[in-house]
């Protein structure tokens, strides 16, 4: 057995095949968490024009904000981008 692994092998063969199985994984996992976040930002954007379609309607009176400014800031952040920056 020794020989045939030394002969053919397999280590080098065994690593490469773990890699290549980790990079596919990766990939599934980063079109799963791309898809995902898109997916919460619709519904983040349905929720924000809701809330600015009643508010236009005198549906809402604002008291407190600070939900919106929530969704707001979360939408920013599933974009990649750091909230403190446009809310500070």
């Amino acid at each position: 057995m020794g020989k045939w692994s030394k002969s053919f092998n397999w280590k080098e063969r065994l690593k490469l095949r773990d890699l290549e199985n980790a990079q596919k994984l990766q990939q599934k996992t980063d079109a799963t968490i791309i898809s995902t976040k898109a997916n919460y930002r619709g519904i983040i954007q349905e929720r924000i024009a809701t809330f600015v379609k009643q508010l236009e309607d005198n549906k809402i009176i604002v008291k407190s904000i600070k939900d919106v400014v929530d969704l707001m800031k979360l939408d920013i952040e599933l974009l990649g981008e750091a909230p403190q920056k446009i809310f500070t």
